[in-house]
């Protein structure tokens, strides 16, 4: 093995490494969360616009992070996500209708 597979070899497990650190807590996953939102991954990328090729190729990337890392980290994981965004997505409805009426 020659040095430059060496030093592929050690960046490709310190990235696993990483990638496992940032799944394993809910904050990293909402950190992930938020860049596949970012990417017009739960979207519509066609708009009739100039900007359809830049949305469709900025999904490319959010399919790549899911492709990649998301679903290999664990089968639980891309779920545990989406259960995790349901869940602050109700309690901030719950917080602002409480505030609404007066109960926050």
């Amino acid at each position: 093995m020659n040095v430059a597979a060496i030093i592929k070899e050690n960046r490709d497990r310190k990235l696993r490494q990483a990638w496992d650190a940032v799944l394993r807590t809910p904050e990293g996953r909402l950190v992930i969360w938020s860049i596949l939102e970012h990417c017009h991954l739960f979207s519509q990328t066609h708009a009739g616009d100039a900007n359809d090729g830049f949305r469709a190729g900025m999904r490319e990337v959010g399919l790549r992070v899911l492709n990649q890392q998301v679903f290999p980290h664990d089968v639980k994981t891309f779920a545990g996500m989406q259960v995790e965004h349901a869940e602050m997505t109700a309690e901030t409805r719950g917080n602002f209708a409480a505030s609404l009426y007066g109960n926050g």
